[in-house]
């Protein structure tokens, strides 16, 4: 479980002023354990919307300096648009001190998530995917012309949806427009920054900073990390500059990097012989001899393809006709030379020595970050579709799924904030993590009749999702599903279900109606913000039970159905 952030802790250090601004009054100002050495920080509440405030601390207004600092630092704030970077709204005056309006983080910060969830840095996944998102954050302040500076465990937040990336307080950033010294964090901080000299200060700063924190996750976690990180970390922690990665593309490569196991039966044909005349021998005592051949025969079809597109391939067959696609990536430069700005996977692969092979599979982060596609052709045939295999293609707007497909990864299909149209198979039984979260344009979409379960952030932040069909027979809807699915104005659950989880309706600002066909009370976890209004139509004889379930008795109950 995460830590929250918004701990109750002593108030008695904290003021408690009354601010006004464009964006609204301040209201219900409430102190939050994220304060630093220059300043409070306060969740604050506009319109009925919570925001972070971070305040210069009471002593330090008059310092010319630090006031210098805060207007810096939201000019600066200002400048950045990435999901994975804490928006600032709003700075404000007053005869008191200078304040900050930031997007408010439900979440813990990476030191706080250490502490109570030390086994989640464990797993290579999630590893991957925090890091490739904060790359995703670097990388756009770094194109903004903006280097951080000040990357520490404090500074990196997760939000309690999803575990996503938030780099927050930009204090410190340097930007070459701004003549003010960079700051820095003594234990943390690059050797170019310790030196004080600005003319130094680059992306290789920010790299540093990554590898500070690879550093503090190993040294805090009782497993340490992969070794692949452990590689990362050392590079990034060089002190020569020019000894670490020139850019955050290159970690992207080192983290992302899949050695396959048959990557190259020469390397290993000693090994291999061994091991196929063992398991000719015990098949030959136990199961036949049959298992063995085919052993060597699988091995053999191990091969290598590149299409016209540049879309690379590297597969292994069982048979004749099918070539799973093991790993690839998309050169997005080259991709669609002849062919507009389409990605079109091919049924077929001829390998070198004649055969055919039909295409099942579509690798881990095939296509991952493909900003220059905007159509996408997946044939029938393909079964499985990996994880991340489309995320952040950016500019598609309609994928159809084949019948074919069984399996979909987590987050496949997140972050494609032009998709309009997304439909799914009925052979889908399972829906993944995140698979299409902030698909800002997306308006509509029917869920696959066999699905029982709909996981983690599935559609959060779909801004403009207007119509849910849901199956059936769904008996859960997880966390986050529907966070902020700000236009969706009614929806129905069928009477299968049993539980909606924590988050699961939050920001859904347009949600007037939710008809719950379900006769006993499904199990409710703070599933809509209390500002929202909602009514809950139930079928006429369980309105009662409704009324009475601890989880249901603060909400409108209405027995129509």
């Amino acid at each position: 479980m995460n830590e929250i952030l918004d701990t109750e802790i002593d108030t008695s250090d904290f003021l408690y002023p009354s601010v006004q601004s464009d964006s609204g009054d301040f209201e219900a100002i409430t102190p939050v354990d994220t304060s630093g050495a220059t300043s409070l920080t306060f969740v604050v509440s506009i319109k009925g919307k919570e925001y972070f405030m971070k305040r210069l601390k009471p002593e330090l207004k008059d310092n010319q300096a630090y006031y210098n600092l805060y207007h810096k630092e939201f000019d600066l704030g200002q400048r950045l648009d990435s999901p994975y970077i804490v928006k600032y709204y709003d700075l404000v005056e007053d005869d008191q001190s200078v304040y900050i309006l930031c997007e408010r983080v439900c979440g813990a910060t990476l030191d706080q998530k250490v502490k109570v969830a030390p086994e989640w840095f464990t797993t290579r996944r999630n590893l991957d995917r925090m890091f490739c998102q904060l790359l995703d954050a670097l990388e756009h302040m770094h194109n903004s012309h903006v280097v951080h500076t000040d990357l520490k465990p404090q500074n990196l937040m997760l939000t309690r949806i999803n575990n996503d990336v938030k780099v927050i307080d930009l204090g410190f950033a340097f930007a070459d427009d701004y003549t003010l010294s960079a700051g820095c964090t003594p234990g943390y901080a690059a050797p170019e920054l310790q030196q004080g000299s600005s003319d130094t200060l680059g992306v290789c700063t920010d790299i540093y900073g990554i590898g500070k924190l690879l550093e503090y996750i190993h040294t805090e976690t009782d497993r340490g990390l992969p070794k692949v990180y452990r590689r990362i970390m050392h590079k990034c922690l060089h002190e020569e500059q020019s000894k670490r990665f020139q850019s955050t593309e290159e970690v992207r490569k080192a983290i992302l990097h899949r050695k396959h196991v048959l990557r190259n039966l020469s390397i290993s044909s000693t090994i291999l012989g061994v091991l196929v005349l063992a398991a000719y021998i015990f098949f030959n005592t136990s199961t036949g001899v049959g298992f063995a051949g085919t052993i060597l025969w699988s091995m053999r079809k191990v091969s290598y393809d590149v299409d016209k597109y540049q879309i690379f391939y590297k597969y292994y067959a069982n048979d004749s006709s099918k070539c799973m696609v093991v790993g690839g990536r998309v050169s997005v430069d080259a991709a669609g030379e002849d062919d507009g700005d389409n990605i079109k996977i091919r049924s077929y692969i001829i390998r070198p020595n004649g055969d055919t092979s039909r295409v099942v599979a579509i690798a881990d982060s095939a296509f991952f970050r493909g900003k220059n596609f905007t159509s996408l052709y997946i044939p029938d045939g393909v079964e499985t579709i990996g994880f991340r295999a489309f995320e952040y293609c950016k500019k598609i707007t309609v994928i159809n799924l084949p019948p074919s497909v069984r399996e979909v990864g987590d987050y496949a299909f997140g972050q494609i904030n032009s998709l309009r149209t997304l439909h799914l198979p009925d052979s889908l039984e399972k829906i993944p993590i995140g698979m299409a979260h902030n698909a800002h344009q997306l308006t509509r979409v029917a869920i696959p009749p066999k699905v029982r379960v709909l996981p983690l952030d599935v559609f959060a932040s779909c801004i403009a999702l207007k119509e849910v069909i849901l199956p059936p027979h769904l008996e859960r809807i997880e966390r986050g599903v529907f966070w902020e699915c700000r236009k969706l104005p009614q929806i129905t659950l069928p009477a299968t279900m049993k539980y909606i989880g924590e988050f699961s309706f939050y920001h859904c600002d347009n949600l007037k109606h939710v008809y719950l066909h379900a006769a006993e009370p499904p199990q409710m976890c703070n599933a809509f913000s209390k500002s929202m209004k909602v009514t809950i139509h139930v079928p006429k004889e369980s309105a009662t039970a409704y009324k009475a379930n601890i989880d249901w008795k603060d909400m409108t109950i209405i027995g129509d159905l």
